[in-house]
């Protein structure tokens, strides 16, 4: 029986200074699991200079596939959980607020939708989006530190959490054996 496990990365993460790979596994004709891992570097956006992050992401994805005959391609939808630590860090800048230091974490569960298409057997390539719910989130101010509310990150205040991504890869098959 061939088998598989797709190796994905996503190229759109390095916008945000944050390494991705996933790795998908089929478990039944119409699922796959999906387990995700982020490293997020000390580096700056463009939308914020002068404010790093630094920290990681873990994750894991439950996608149904709607057509079997497709071997865990085409439309999917998926249920997802992921944990997040980053420190973010504010590198001195005469930016309209005066960002705080401090370390954020949050657990984040929720449902999306995703299109994947292998070409040639091994080539993968997908996006996808999902909506969830923030829980467990907590925020630690580095000492010294008391700005107002607009000093910390958007992601500290609200508990929806927002999933998307391109994805590219390679689709490695092997055989089990009797």
């Amino acid at each position: 029986m061939a088998q598989y496990v797709d190796v994905t990365i996503n190229p759109l993460s390095a916008l945000t200074g944050t390494a991705v790979i996933m790795a998908e596994v089929p478990v039944a004709p119409s699922f796959g699991v999906e387990l995700q891992s982020s490293y997020f570097f000390k580096a700056r956006r463009a939308w914020t200079p002068d404010y790093s992050t630094e920290g990681y992401r873990i994750g894991a994805l439950a996608h149904y596939y709607f057509d079997t005959n497709r071997e865990h391609a085409e439309w999917s939808i998926f249920a997802y959980g992921r944990y997040l630590d980053v420190r973010y860090e504010d590198n001195g800048s005469p930016t309209i607020f005066d960002r705080d230091n401090y370390t954020f974490s949050k657990i984040s569960v929720g449902m999306g939708g995703s299109y994947k298409h292998v070409f040639r057997e091994h080539f993968v390539l997908g996006a996808g989006i999902g909506l969830g719910r923030n829980f467990a989130k907590k925020l630690v101010r580095e000492e010294g530190e008391a700005g107002d509310f607009l000093s910390l990150g958007l992601q500290t205040r609200v508990d929806i959490d927002v999933y998307a991504r391109v994805t590219i890869g390679y689709r490695f098959r092997y055989t089990m054996g009797s």
